[in-house]
């Protein structure tokens, strides 16, 4: 095999034989530098950064949707809880059909950080409670932040002997009746 250089380079010493490159060949020269990077390697190192991207804001609006759901679910349980309380401490006045955020207030009851229910739940909108004229059971209405938030609490309260019928949302309003 003989090494083809451009001055020998004819049709004739043209074969496959003398077409293969000596792994010397291939490598770069001493004293040069590689000038940067191509467009297409630019293009992936943008894309892996894109992609990146997505995945974290994502994961984060989930997480800041889990957040805000969790603590909704644990002030509905705490609400339902000092209605509880509220309602048996009155029932022995017999004045159990009168029910609202400000009442329970004004009676002593410890809501958190509620004075009126507008306007301050979990999602920043509002809270009412209200009782049946006969004071047996009453009912929350926990306005959510969208229909999809509406549903994963309708859904948790789906199996709750609390209930004495089945919660519902209409659009993103969840309505949960006592017993």
């Amino acid at each position: 095999m003989k090494n083809l250089t451009m001055e020998n380079l004819t049709m004739e010493n043209l074969t496959m034989e003398n077409l293969t490159m000596e792994k010397s060949t291939m490598k770069p020269k001493m004293g040069s530098k590689q000038r940067g990077y191509t467009i297409v390697e630019l293009l992936i190192v943008v894309a892996i950064f894109a992609a990146a991207m997505i995945a974290i804001i994502n994961s984060s609006t989930d997480a800041t949707g889990s957040i805000s759901q969790t603590a909704a679910s644990a002030e509905i349980v705490k609400l339902q809880g000092a209605v509880k309380t509220w309602r048996s401490s009155k029932a022995r006045q017999n004045s159990t059909t009168t029910l609202s955020v400000a009442k329970m207030i004004a009676d002593g009851t410890k809501l958190g950080n509620y004075t009126t229910g507008v306007g301050e739940n979990a999602y920043g909108k509002d809270v009412s409670l209200t009782a049946s004229s006969g004071g047996v059971d009453w009912t929350m209405v926990y306005t959510t932040a969208t229909a999809g938030d509406c549903i994963f609490h309708k859904d948790s309260w789906a199996n709750s002997d609390a209930l004495g019928t089945p919660a519902s949302c209409a659009a993103n309003v969840l309505t949960l009746v006592f017993d």
